[in-house]
């Protein structure tokens, strides 16, 4: 395959600020890097929009996102990877919890939907979310889609 232009992340994963979204250390390293992602562009696109995350908690916020990987999870359960397993490896590589982890990092109280329709997957969060909007399902809503690949 031939590609012209890329975008690729250069930032190291495990640079991930684990404290500053109140993560102890030993759940952090379990946490797929997909979640990572989700957490750290959340905060970044709020302050992007200048709305200050405080200004959210407990608010009627939606979070829809759209993934169809689980490069983590495949990692952290292959045997030489054993020891790395703790209560909180499921919760951390589960694809089912990039939405519900951002609600609860950022305590949210809209719906919290992980979408999987493969390559359309974000295409398909964003689908929902402005549906979501429309039936007043929830006051703002928050989409986005990750890939580990």
């Amino acid at each position: 395959m031939f590609v012209r232009q890329g975008g690729f992340v250069t930032t190291p994963i495990d640079s991930f600020d684990a404290g500053f979204f109140g993560m102890p250390p030993r759940e952090a390293a379990a946490l797929d890097p997909q979640q990572r992602m989700l957490l750290e562009v959340s905060w970044e696109s709020l302050e992007n929009a200048g709305i200050p995350p405080s200004s959210m908690v407990a608010a009627n916020v939606g979070v829809y996102v759209g993934a169809f990987t689980f490069d983590a999870a495949t990692l952290q359960l292959t045997d030489s990877n054993q020891h790395l397993l703790s209560p909180t490896t499921a919760t951390g590589v589960s694809m089912t919890m990039l939405a519900p982890r951002l609600s609860y990092a950022f305590d949210w109280r809209g719906p919290a939907f992980t979408l999987d329709t493969a390559c359309s997957s974000s295409l398909v969060a964003l689908h929902h979310a402005c549906n979501a909007l429309a039936l007043g399902n929830c006051d703002i809503a928050v989409t986005g889609g990750g890939t580990s690949w």
